[in-house]
């Protein structure tokens, strides 16, 4: 049962991804405009996709036992972050797994 949970929660996590990812897409594509189109995308990136992408980690690091250098390369080469910024959500991620179960992303 604690398995199907886990799978549940990763399979919400990436429709959420995939959504916020195609609507940056359709939007920056629309406008043409590459400035404002990234900055809609950092937009994007903070209040969508990082909550997306922190329920995956979560998950990882509990369930399947993810080593850093996996839980890292998840997040800078899907998430598009950068190595210090994937530093700092494995360190936040690190401190909720030792919090115990139920503390999910925030």
């Amino acid at each position: 049962m604690k398995t199907l949970r886990i799978l549940i929660l990763v399979a919400m996590a990436w429709a959420l991804y995939a959504l916020a990812a195609s609507v940056a897409h359709a939007q920056a594509t629309a406008a043409g405009r590459h400035a404002a189109a990234q900055l809609e995308v950092r937009r994007i990136k903070a209040n969508e996709l990082l909550p997306a992408a922190r329920l995956v980690l979560d998950g990882g690091l509990r369930e399947f036992n993810w080593t850093r250098e996996e839980s890292l390369d998840y997040l800078v080469q899907y998430i598009g972050l950068t190595e210090a910024e994937a530093r700092r959500e494995l360190t936040a991620a690190e401190q909720r797994a030792r919090a115990g179960a139920g503390r999910g992303a925030r």
